[in-house]
């Protein structure tokens, strides 16, 4: 589906709301738990132990000439989540243009954001610098992406005459969630 290039907020709002709550029942819960479990089993360590899932996956619906919108450059753990984290992100739409995840190389992105922490660059000059070495992951509908907390990432707004729609959903060692401040997912009764 498409949201109409007029759609209001409101409407994305609400929908993105109904989206959410579908996100959070079975059957797509379980599978993306079950797709988080097989991912930390690839990466050595991540698997170790228990392990949380974020109490809900996002949905972002994110159409046309919205740059309210637009995610900042940022890498998770600079956003205060925990280091060992698995993100996993995942086209519900296909996006093949510039309206999607922008992804900043691991080395890069460190460098910028020891600079912010050191007070050498600001904000809004870690922004034009990660934006400058961005590039945009064009994925079609259902495929996703997995990065870890380190990974620069970010959206801008896009003119393209879409709407994106996107599920993202992060899982981490339970021992290190605690001084994150995520809400993670409650055992089933």
């Amino acid at each position: 589906y498409e949201l109409h290039h007029e759609a209001t907020p409101r409407l994305c709002r609400t929908l993105g709301d109904a989206l959410a709550a579908a996100c959070r029942r079975p059957p797509l819960q379980g599978l993306l738990d079950e797709f988080v479990d097989e991912v930390g089993a690839v990466y050595g360590g991540f698997g170790a132990g228990p392990r949380v899932t974020q109490a809900a996956p996002c949905l972002r619906v994110n159409p046309p000439g919205r740059p309210d919108l637009a995610a900042p450059f940022h890498t998770d753990a600079w956003a205060g989540n925990p280091e060992p984290q698995l993100a996993l992100w995942i086209a519900v739409v296909d996006i093949v243009a510039d309206e999607g995840l922008w992804i900043v190389d691991d080395e890069f992105s460190d460098a910028v954001f020891k600079d912010v922490a050191a007070h050498v660059v600001s904000f809004a000059g870690a922004q034009e610098r990660l934006r400058s070495r961005a590039r945009p992951l064009q994925l079609r509908r259902g495929e996703a992406v997995v990065f870890d907390a380190n990974v620069g990432h970010g959206s801008i707004a896009h003119d393209v005459d879409r709407t994106r729609v996107s599920v993202d959903v992060r899982s981490a060692p339970a021992a290190a969630v605690t001084a994150s401040g995520w809400r993670p997912r409650r055992p089933p009764p």
